[in-house]
C-alpha cells in the first residue's frame, strides 16, 4: 500500500475512533449560563416555557429586592445581586433544608427550593414537578431544599 493511502486510512480510523463519545447527562441543559434575571427568562423561553415577570418582592432575610417570575400559574422568586460574591454570601446563610436563613426559623406554605446562578438567587416554594424540572434544567439542582 502506498504511504499516502496508508496515512489517509490511519487518519480516518483515528478520527472515527475519537468522533464517538458516550452521551453525557448534564445536570443543566446546554446553553449560556444563567447568571441574572434576564438570562433566566431567556433560557426558559428558549425551552418553550412560558414565563413572565410580575411584581417586585422583598424578603427581609435577603439583602436585595427580587422579582416574581410567573411560571405555569405559580410564582418563583428571583433575587439579582450586584455580583456573584454577594449572592453567595446570602446563599451561605440558608440551611441545607431551607427552613432557616441566618437566625430566622421559617415556616413555608410548601417545600422551599433554592437555586444559585452567578448573581442570581432563586427561591421556589412548592412542589409542582413542571416548575422544579424547568428550574433544574436551567440552574441545576437546588443547593438547599426540603421535601
Amino acid at each position: 500500500m502506498p504511504p499516502r493511502i496508508a496515512l489517509c486510512l490511519l487518519l480516518l480510523v483515528g478520527r472515527s475512533a475519537t468522533a464517538y463519545s458516550e452521551p453525557s447527562t448534564p445536570s443543566v441543559s446546554s446553553g449560556p449560563a444563567v447568571t441574572d434575571q434576564r438570562s433566566l427568562i431567556k433560557r426558559l423561553h428558549a425551552l418553550n416555557i412560558e414565563a413572565s415577570w410580575e411584581d417586585e418582592i422583598d424578603q427581609p432575610f435577603f439583602s436585595v429586592t427580587g422579582k416574581t417570575l410567573k411560571m405555569y400559574g405559580d410564582g418563583v422568586q428571583a433575587f439579582e445581586y450586584p455580583d456573584a460574591v454577594s449572592a453567595k454570601t446570602d446563599a451561605a446563610r440558608i440551611s441545607r433544608d431551607g427552613m432557616k436563613i441566618g437566625t430566622a426559623q421559617l415556616q413555608w406554605i410548601g417545600p422551599p427550593h433554592f437555586y444559585l446562578g452567578g448573581r442570581l438567587l432563586v427561591l421556589y416554594v412548592g412542589h409542582a414537578p413542571s416548575i422544579l424540572k424547568a428550574l433544574e434544567s436551567v440552574l441545576g439542582k437546588p443547593f438547599a431544599a426540603s421535601e
